[in-house]
């Protein structure tokens, strides 16, 4: 069987990638397969085939977009985190310093995967506000939506691992370890911890502050944001809020 946690670039779907892993592993064995692009390549899609046709469960992260329809049987669970688009663009800047045009291509093609992959079934929907500032709820939503139950103590547990504070020291841990900065400057880009798909620049000096877009952009580029949420939250509104924007189907 496998579990898919999809998601918008810098939307929180790593952190919920590994809430939803720790859930499945705290209740039996489950398999990390990390992050997995090029679905539509035929190696690929024949990996997940295979890792949907097993009888051991595994889960991975990707931004793809979804198959057709027809791959998704109920041997399929599906999660997505979404976040406010300007915030977003605000995130791709600091990270990656893209220019304003590949930015408005971003967000294009995570619009697009956000209406295809809410029409599917057995899919958990998740807002970045919720993740981060709401997670003892995100989390037993995951748990919920992936029919594990959690003791009070695995809980306590799963949200410690995750919590800003101690991931950002995990992070700031790897960045003080001479042989990872060495081995992230020969490889020319930042070392990925492959458990848990977090890269070591994955948090930014904000730590994930809603907001930043206001100042990291001119005023037409603030309007053509406006009109990408605009055209975003008309898509979605035609699927309906509730089954585009956060929900359980």
């Amino acid at each position: 069987m496998l579990v898919i946690c999809n998601g918008m670039l810098r939307s929180g779907s790593t952190l919920q990638y590994n809430l939803a892993s720790e859930a499945l592993e705290a209740v039996g064995h489950a398999t990390r397969v990390g992050y997995l692009g090029g679905f539509r390549s035929p190696e690929t899609k024949a990996r997940l085939e295979e890792m949907r046709e097993a009888e051991s469960l595994y889960i991975l992260k990707t931004h793809e977009p979804p198959l057709e329809p027809a791959f998704y049987t109920n041997r399929v669970t599906l999660l997505f985190t979404h976040r406010d688009l300007r915030d977003i663009a605000a995130s791709i800047r600091k990270k990656w310093n893209k220019s304003f045009d590949e930015i408005l291509s971003d967000l294009d093609a995570m619009i697009d995967i956000h209406v295809q992959i809410a029409a599917l079934p057995r899919i958990l929907i998740q807002p970045y506000d919720r993740l981060y500032h709401a997670m003892p709820q995100a989390l037993e939503e995951i748990a919920a939506h992936l029919g594990t139950s959690l003791t009070p103590e695995i809980r306590a547990r799963i949200l410690q691992h995750n919590a800003l504070e101690t991931v950002s020291e995990h992070l700031a841990a790897r960045r003080r370890n001479p042989l990872l900065t060495l081995l992230g400057r020969l490889s020319g880009r930042f070392r990925i911890d492959r458990k848990t798909e977090l890269h070591s620049d994955h948090i930014s000096e904000t730590g994930g502050r809603d907001g930043d877009w206001q100042r990291l952009f001119g005023t037409d580029e603030k309007r053509a944001l406006e009109d990408r949420m605009q055209h975003w939250q008309h898509r979605i509104g035609e699927l309906g809020s509730e089954t585009g924007m956060g929900a359980t189907r």
